[in-house]
């Protein structure tokens, strides 16, 4: 009698098995790593972030770039020295 080449049905649904339980056990692990470089990611970016800004007030002799205080770029934005306020936005 000759034995046949394939599988049978049985071989065929314990590899299936198989393999669904190790996904199982795997996404969380590739969940695990993704979350972890974005963390990375960001952090990297943050970093970069403060090191332009650090570089810029060196260039800029201890100027810091300015923030947005709800005025469109073009206008000036009110100085102590213009206002009379001592709480307004001063500039060097």
């Amino acid at each position: 009698m000759q034995r046949s080449k394939a599988f049978t049905l049985i071989e065929l649904l314990v590899v299936i098995a198989i393999i669904a339980i190790l996904a199982a056990i795997l996404f969380p692990v590739f969940a695990q790593a993704k979350e972890a470089a974005k963390k990375t990611q960001c952090l990297s970016n943050t970093k970069q972030v403060g090191l332009a800004v650090m570089q810029y007030v060196g260039d800029t002799d201890g100027v810091y770039p300015c923030g947005w205080f709800g005025r469109e770029w073009w206008q000036t934005f009110p100085t102590a020295e213009a206002t009379g306020d001592p709480n307004a936005v001063s500039y060097k």
